[in-house]
């Protein structure tokens, strides 16, 4: 059988392929060997002298029955260590971030020194520490009490044209039990909910909102949050003629207009179920005319439903004659 002919191509290819493993087989590996070698030795160089670096410490306490903070302590604080790289590298890049624990029924002063907290980070890390970011650590505690007070909405609503909240809010539940300091709590006497914010409403609203923490973090809330109906309807308006009652120690007063126009804002639930016996609207002239001459006098409701959303008289004031 015949042989095919070598490509000239692959020919070079192989040529190629071979001049470069012999050139790194010789050239590069000793050269990758020696700055290997040297970098390892840089690195233990390094890692032998002395360093500082900060690091966060957790403080865990644990209270007595019956008692919690007054103001409430750190939780953390940030320590500068010092030491080798090596010990530095080991002991703390390593491992999770070192806590403190203190058991306050058994810890006789109402402060933790800086020293004490020195002391027990070198202790727990076996690392000299140059540095912590406190002072000391304040430990004020009170009795420990509950109380329950009203939750109060707090909400911005705008509605649609016509539409308004056609009765009282519901929440519930209606109230929150915080507990904490007993100090503290003679102070709260609501808890509020964190803001709502409804545009162009025009139907029933029924959302869940949590409820704000009233002492940053030194009461605690339940329940967490609140659920709430507001309802919503159209509302419109309807107008009665209504008669002027006069209160008066004289018998023979005339009034005049003896009847006035009253419109009240109802909402359409109800419209059909106002009507003019509703409404009473007087002038009171027992008092007496304070000026000379005067013989008028303003309008008042004595009677009018408290549900509705506005009611105004036209005219606000009658004249009035005394007759002899």
């Amino acid at each position: 059988m015949g042989q095919f002919p070598i490509s000239p191509i692959s020919n070079f290819k192989a040529l190629a392929v071979k001049k470069i493993s012999v050139t790194i087989s010789k050239e590069k590996s000793i050269w990758l060997i020696c700055t290997g070698i040297a970098f390892v030795f840089w690195v233990a160089v390094k890692l032998s002298k002395p360093y500082e670096t900060k690091r966060s410490v957790n403080l865990n306490y644990t209270l007595p029955v019956g008692k919690v903070f007054a103001n409430v302590p750190p939780n953390s604080l940030e320590a500068t260590y010092t030491g080798s790289g090596w010990d530095l590298l080991t002991k703390l890049s390593f491992r999770r971030l070192p806590s403190l624990n203190f058991n306050l029924s058994e810890w006789p002063e109402n402060i933790i020194e800086r020293n004490d907290l020195v002391r027990r980070i070198e202790d727990i890390s076996k690392l000299a520490v140059l540095d912590v970011d406190r002072g000391y650590i304040s430990l004020e505690l009170d009795t420990a009490a509950t109380r329950k007070v009203p939750i109060v909405l707090n909400k911005a609503i705008q509605f649609e044209e016509d539409y308004f909240q056609k009765d009282s809010i519901h929440c519930f539940p209606d109230s929150a039990v915080i507990s904490g300091p007993a100090a503290l709590l003679r102070t709260i006497d609501r808890v509020m909910t964190l803001k709502s914010t409804f545009g162009r409403v025009r139907s029933d609203l029924h959302f869940s909102v949590p409820l704000q923490d009233p002492a940053q973090g030194q009461v605690t809330i339940s329940p967490q949050e609140v659920k709430v109906t507001i309802p919503v309807e159209q509302f419109t308006e309807k107008t009665f003629t209504i008669p002027v009652q006069v209160v008066s120690d004289r018998d023979s007063v005339l009034v005049f207009p003896p009847e006035v126009r009253v419109t009240c804002v109802v909402g359409l639930s109800r419209y059909d179920k106002i009507k003019a016996e509703d409404f009473i609207v007087e002038v009171d002239l027992s008092g007496g005319i304070s000026l000379p001459g005067q013989n008028t006098a303003p309008l008042q409701f004595r009677k009018s439903p408290e549900w509705l959303r506005s009611v105004t008289i036209f005219p606000k004031a009658v004249e009035f004659f005394f007759i002899q």
